[in-house]
C-alpha cells in the first residue's frame, strides 16, 4: 500500500521542523516516518555604543550608522560589514554619552 502525502501533510510537517529549534524530532502518520535532527543558531545580536560624546547624526550611507558630532570633531559610527541593523536606540539629533547604547544589530546570514 503506497501513502500519498497531501498538500495539508508537507505542510504540518514543514512546520513542526520550522517550530522546533533544536533537537531530535520523530513523527509518524500512517506508513509514513519523519526522522530529523535540526539545529538552528540563534542570530547574534550585539549594540554599538557611541565612541564620543556629541550630538548624534544617523548617516544615509549604507554601512555607517552616523556620527557623533562635537565641536571641532566628528566622529564616525561604523556597523560592521556583516551586520543587519534590528534597531536605532538614539534619535537623531539627540545628545549621547560616550558609551550610550546607539543602535541593535544582528549578524547577517551567510550567503
Amino acid at each position: 500500500m503506497s501513502t500519498s502525502l497531501t498538500y495539508h501533510d508537507v505542510r504540518t510537517i514543514l512546520a513542526l521542523l520550522d517550530g522546533w529549534a533544536v533537537g531530535r524530532i520523530h513523527f509518524r502518520h500512517g506508513s509514513l516516518v519523519v526522522d530529523a535532527i535540526t539545529a538552528r543558531k540563534e542570530p547574534a545580536i550585539s549594540v554599538i555604543s557611541s565612541p564620543a560624546v556629541g550630538i548624534f547624526t544617523h548617516a544615509v550611507a549604507d554601512h555607517d550608522l552616523g556620527t557623533v558630532d562635537a565641536p571641532l570633531r566628528s566622529t564616525p559610527v561604523a556597523m560592521p560589514s556583516n551586520a543587519r541593523l534590528v534597531s536605532v536606540l538614539a534619535p537623531n539629533g539627540q545628545f549621547v554619552e560616550y558609551g550610550q547604547p546607539l543602535a541593535v544589530v544582528e549578524a547577517a546570514e551567510d550567503q
